[in-house]
């Protein structure tokens, strides 16, 4: 083992990771800082050109064709570029999780986007950019909205939760942007319902939060070339003061302190910290990055709703049981490492309009998003979408009904699986050569309207858990999607508002008829179990175990921060 000295060591690169490390530097301009991650640097610039040449030193993410790009095959392009956003899921970015079989969704296994990448989910997600409400932040944090706490060594800045968006935003610097036609007329017919304006599309008001009503206004996270933001870079965490160190996290080095005069019937607990993180290398090593023997220095887990549970899990902190189960020394029985599981469950609707509606290829919006509709009665979320990203999620989405499926226990069942897979697999690869070489095929699938029907505050709660006590085994992950009748009540209510919206005026004007995928299904909460997926917002699987500094009840030295430390589920996350 190599061992290596710092004061922080930041545990996972994503955007949580990339922001704690950044603000830790700017807090402690001479403090050694380790930021730990396993995925690759998809979002790094270009190589610099060859003087003599002209060309790239390397290959230019430019130079790929955009539209016969091959969508199972995941370029740096695809990684950049908003519409690309969902071939970026069959890439190598993707860890590729999958829930257990949920009962409530007909025993499906849903696939779960989790990222291992420098920038972490902001390098696979659909870059929307949105606070949330001000009400869901003011009754978790320890200080009010906006309000004054120390000052940051002398900065005159303060720690209130507004200037730390301020701080955000100023260095990702959202977009702001108005939605297409689509997005016009979609809140003109939500307006002949009786749903009015979103504060944020009135000058009046603070338009950084969100509030109920609807909006043709977005913000997403873009660069000044309209490309994708990279995160690590934007807030910083690429400053060459802050040692990025490639490898995976496999477990925490947690010591105890004990002094003369201890007897072993003291308290233990009180007295264990974390000292260090150990993590396997590219070339398979194993490394143990260790703080520095300074009751200041910290270890900070920033690995996500799904990885900072499991990396506890792995270290020897969570359930006494399952610990005991695996094999794995029990440091410190913490029952709720893994517990509060909640992430945002949709049900997509598609409806084809005609060609003509979209000609200007300008008019896609970056992301495909065009606007929202927050009804407070229902706790529900509209977005209303164009088919710009259509053509790159359509091919990919035809393999999804195998990934969901359990395994076949017999032969036969394996046979007749694999005989199917094969011929979605031609049929995706057929479907490919069509969008890349056939213009006019490519625009008829752009030609659509959807709308992604959410619940912003679930009730159903689930877990993640490991399966073993290989660091290389993705967990135990049981999102317990629409286990609560209110989950799915709140579906079939807003699903119902959204085919009433669809025909009313303007939007009926435009709408030829609603696209069905797969079987038909007249009761409609089947269908919605048939077809839901996840936003993948993954949260709260850490909550239950932290102060309200996010620091680990019973080990020193040890904080969580990222999604997994939010006890609610907050609106728009």
């Amino acid at each position: 083992l190599i061992m290596v000295l710092f004061d922080y060591i930041v545990v996972g690169a994503g955007s949580s990771g990339c922001a704690c490390a950044a603000r830790l530097l700017r807090l402690l301009p001479n403090a050694k800082i380790a930021l730990i991650e396993s995925g690759n640097d998809y979002l790094a610039p270009p190589p610099a050109k060859n003087k003599d040449t002209g060309s790239a030193a390397g290959a230019n993410a430019n130079d790929v064709n955009d539209g016969a790009t091959n969508a199972s095959t995941t370029t740096s392009d695809d990684y950049s570029k908003p519409s690309h956003f969902p071939k970026t899921w069959a890439g190598p970015a993707n860890k590729k999780y999958r829930t257990v079989p949920q009962r409530a969704l007909n025993d499906r296994q849903i696939s779960i986007v989790r990222a291992a990448a420098v920038g972490g989910c902001s390098v696979v997600n659909a870059m929307i950019w949105m606070r949330g409400f001000q009400k869901d932040w003011e009754s978790y944090l320890p200080m009010p909205i906006g309000a004054a706490g120390v000052k940051n060594n002398g900065d005159n800045d303060d720690t209130g939760i507004e200037r730390e968006f301020e701080w955000l935003e100023e260095r990702i610097q959202p977009v702001k942007y108005e939605g297409n036609i689509l997005g016009r007329k979609a809140v003109e017919a939500a307006a002949s319902l009786g749903y009015k304006p979103a504060h944020n599309d009135d000058d009046s008001h603070d338009w950084r939060w969100e509030s109920p009503g609807t909006s043709t206004t977005m913000r997403i996270a873009l660069d000044q070339d309209g490309r994708r933001q990279d995160m690590y870079r934007a807030l910083g965490a690429d400053d060459n003061r802050i040692t990025l160190l490639k490898g995976m996290a496999e477990r925490l080095i947690i010591s105890t302190d004990k002094k003369d005069g201890d007897n072993d019937n003291d308290d233990e607990q009180s007295k264990m910290y974390a000292s260090g993180v150990v993590i396997r290398m590219e070339d398979g090593s194993l490394e143990s990055i260790i703080l520095q023997n300074d009751e200041a220095s910290e270890v900070i887990v920033s690995c996500g709703a799904i990885d900072s549970p499991k990396l506890l899990q792995l270290s020897g902190i969570g359930p006494k049981d399952l610990l005991q189960k695996l094999e794995i020394p029990l440091v410190h029985d913490c029952p709720a490492v893994g517990e509060g599981l909640k992430d945002h469950v949709m049900n997509i609707l598609s409806f084809e309009i005609p060609i003509t509606t979209l000609l200007d290829p300008e008019m896609f919006s970056p992301n495909s998003i065009n606007a929202s509709l927050y009804d407070e009665s229902l706790d529900a979320q509209l977005l209303f979408t164009d088919g710009g990203s259509t053509a790159h999620y359509l091919p990919l989405s035809l393999l999804e009904p195998f990934s969901e499926k359990a395994p076949s226990l017999t032969v036969y069942g394996r046979a007749k699986d694999a005989m199917a897979y094969i011929a979605a697999c031609l049929l995706l690869y057929t479907l490919q050569t069509m969008i890349a070489y056939i213009p006019s095929y490519r625009v008829k699938l752009e030609s659509s309207l959807g709308i992604l029907i959410n619940v912003m505050k679930p009730t159903s709660v689930g877990t993640v858990m490991i399966r073993s006590n290989d660091p290389n085994d993705a967990p135990l992950i049981d999102t317990q999607y629409l286990s609560e009748e209110h989950d799915l009540d709140t579906l079939v209510k807003a699903t119902k508002i959204a085919r009433e919206i669809v025909n009313a005026e303007p939007l009926s004007d435009i709408v030829d008829k609603e696209i069905l995928f797969g079987e038909v299904d007249d009761d409609e909460r089947q269908a919605i179990k048939k077809r839901c997926s996840p936003y993948h917002h993954s949260t709260g699987t850490c909550s239950g175990c932290l102060d309200d500094q996010l620091r680990l009840k019973g080990i020193g030295r040890l904080r969580i921060a990222d999604a997994s430390s939010l006890p609610f589920h907050r609106g728009f996350l």
